[in-house]
């Protein structure tokens, strides 16, 4: 290479890492911004708290979070719009989610609204509905938020797994409360008015005549 031609080699890397390190500082004040204005999502409990698995550790990709039904709409704050490896599994008290490198998420069995198939999510389009999109309420006293978190699992037979199983969680959440057991109708029968013979009137005396 002569010198003309190494000089615009360095131009360009030059450039190009000059673009790299505006879009990751675009990125990081987006977070900033998003988690000062976004609450942060609850903590993974204790495990004693969160009651017996459902299933098992499930190895995927965390894609993303975004805004209810816009799959575009990328929630950046507490780490939530990043992308990492995760470890997905079924409690009694919600979901978990353990992600490498990023904040762990867990979705409180309360919280969720509903699961479904996506073929993509802002970050990921795999097609053929290859996406878990859990759909989850974020509490906030100035207004709650509902958000879309994106799972794409390891194994098809476990993305079927994981949505059957958070259909059967939600099922018995929203399953109305058994009836109290009626009362035992002997038990609650007006007592008998018939008379006995212990319930006989008592004779009155009669009064003897003076002589």
């Amino acid at each position: 290479m002569t010198d003309r031609t190494w000089i615009a080699v360095a131009i360009l890397a030059l450039l190009f890492a000059l673009v790299v390190v505006a879009m990751l500082r675009s990125m990081r004040s987006k977070e900033r911004a998003s988690s000062a204005s976004v609450p942060p999502p609850p903590q993974v409990p204790e495990t004693a708290l969160l009651g017996p698995a459902r299933t098992d550790e499930l190895e995927g990709t965390y894609v993303s979070t975004t805004t209810a039904q816009d799959w575009l709409d990328r929630v950046p704050g507490h780490t939530l719009g990043r992308r990492s490896p995760a470890q997905v599994q079924v409690f009694d008290a919600g979901v978990t989610v353990l992600r490498t490198g990023e904040r762990d998420l867990f979705l409180p069995v309360a919280d969720l609204v509903d699961v479904h198939r996506s073929s993509g999510q802002v970050g990921k389009y795999p097609g053929r509905e290859g996406l878990v999109v859990l759909r989850w309420t974020l509490r906030d006293d100035d207004g709650d938020l509902v958000l879309d978190t994106g799972l794409r699992l390891r194994h098809r037979a476990e993305q079927q797994l994981l949505v059957e199983t958070v259909e059967r969680l939600l099922a018995e959440r929203d399953a109305p409360a058994p009836e109290a057991d009626a009362a035992d109708p002997a038990a609650t029968a007006a007592p008998s008015t018939t008379p006995g013979d212990d319930d006989a009137p008592t004779p009155t005396p009669s009064k003897e005549e003076p002589r």
